[in-house]
């Protein structure tokens, strides 16, 4: 059953990117931390907010040493609502990101060599630039507001533009 509180700021470093956009660390102690909207090789002030017994969950408090891929999203909802979790990374590196996270799960997952070779070989496809690609957008509407989910949570985030 997950704890959820405020602790004391601890510093981490990012040793890896894991799913969803996520940064893995550890703390003194040795437990796993996963910081949302953390890069690889960042020095990072983070604030536990949620402790599981073999990992805890925490939000970047302040960035100390800013990985060079590392930008400003163009979308001000960033960071609010529960899309664009590659966001503050640059477009290149998220490519690279992106096809190295799908040949661990290839490898994870122990699917057939050829599928794993042709994926390691082949340059993602991708369009030349991060923004205005998308075909949809899935809005929601609480009587009162119309917007986007709120990460983790059925709130809307409005949409002013």
């Amino acid at each position: 059953m997950p704890t959820t509180f405020s602790s004391p700021d601890c510093e981490i470093v990012i040793d890896k990117l894991v799913g969803r956009g996520k940064g893995l660390g550890r703390r003194q102690d040795g437990k796993v931390v996963l910081v949302a909207g953390a890069l690889l090789g960042e020095r990072l002030r983070v604030r536990v907010t949620q402790e599981q017994r073999d990992y805890v969950l925490a939000e970047i408090v302040e960035v100390l040493d800013p990985a060079a891929d590392r930008v400003t999203p163009a979308c001000p909802l960033t960071g609010e609502c529960g899309g664009c979790d590659f966001a503050h990374i640059d477009w290149a590196r998220q490519l690279v990101y992106k096809q190295a996270a799908l040949h661990e799960q290839i490898v994870r997952f122990q699917a057939a060599p050829a599928v794993e070779l042709a994926v390691a070989a082949e340059p993602p496809l991708a369009p030349a630039s991060a923004w205005r690609w998308r075909c949809r957008v899935r809005m929601h509407c609480d009587g009162r507001e119309l917007g986007l989910y709120r990460r983790h949570s059925h709130a809307i985030v409005p949409v002013t533009r």
